[in-house]
């Protein structure tokens, strides 16, 4: 089981950095594969950045309840999440990570030897344990949204944020990382344009929508924050009538 006698989830208080951000740097995590010898020096400078923002930060306690980041992969959800969560006074958690830590294993592995239908269901465990924990900002998989009961708890017990991004950028993004199972058979562009069309009338059933395609994740954390003050004010933003028709 990946829900029962698990390592607690830890926070990461990551987000950030108007230093870096200068020169374009720290508005993306860093790739696989950066330029030859400069790994390392990429790696700590983006490590830096980020603790620097975390520490500039001012907690606004906006949030009173978990925001669940859903949609493809490739298009923020982490990262934005790591950048979202000091901005609402809020701890971290991506569910990915929750899952290689809780399983003992890498997501590409856990596909590989178990399959995943194995993975779906643990990775349903581990969501539905940090929902019924303390507020907290969750970037979740892109295949985790279609589960039913996930849905179920995600809408009693978060806000939902369905990022969007067309199909070009999101290949381009999610081939950054050369781990990803879904995309280690066949076309990547062809898998994911078809993926996105099965998968976005479940994700349109987010509370609010949020394009990511164009601009910095910070102009996305920003957009971010500004729906969730609207929500503090008028809850039915999010849990009326207008559920998921929220402008990008």
């Amino acid at each position: 089981s990946y829900g029962i006698g698990d390592n607690p989830p830890r926070p990461v208080p990551l987000g950030p950095s108007r230093t870096w951000a200068r020169i374009g740097a720290c508005d993306q995590e860093p790739t696989q594969n950066p330029p030859k010898g400069l790994a390392l020096t990429v790696k700590l400078t983006y490590i830096l950045c980020v603790m620097s923002d975390a520490r500039d930060s001012s907690p606004q306690n906006l949030a009173s309840q978990t925001i669940v980041l859903t949609g493809m992969m490739g298009v923020g959800k982490t990262t934005v999440g790591r950048r979202l969560a000091p901005k609402l006074g809020l701890p971290f958690h991506d569910a990915d990570e929750e899952i290689e830590a809780a399983a003992g294993m890498k997501i590409s592995d856990l596909f590989q030897t178990h399959g995943e239908d194995h993975f779906r269901r643990g990775e349903a465990q581990v969501i539905e344990r940090i929902l019924t924990g303390p507020p907290v900002v969750l970037a979740t998989g892109g295949g985790a949204f279609m589960n039913e009961d996930t849905r179920a708890l995600i809408a009693e017990h978060a806000i939902s944020i369905w990022l969007r991004a067309p199909v070009p950028t999101i290949v381009q993004r999610a081939m950054r990382r050369p781990t990803r199972p879904l995309l280690k058979n066949g076309d990547p562009e062809e898998i994911i344009a078809r993926l996105l069309k099965e998968r976005s009338p479940h994700y349109a059933k987010a509370d609010f929508h949020v394009d990511t395609g164009t601009g910095s994740h910070a102009k996305t954390v920003a957009t971010i924050v500004g729906l969730i003050e609207k929500n503090a004010k008028d809850p039915s933003l999010a849990h009326g009538t207008q559920r998921g028709h929220q402008p990008s």
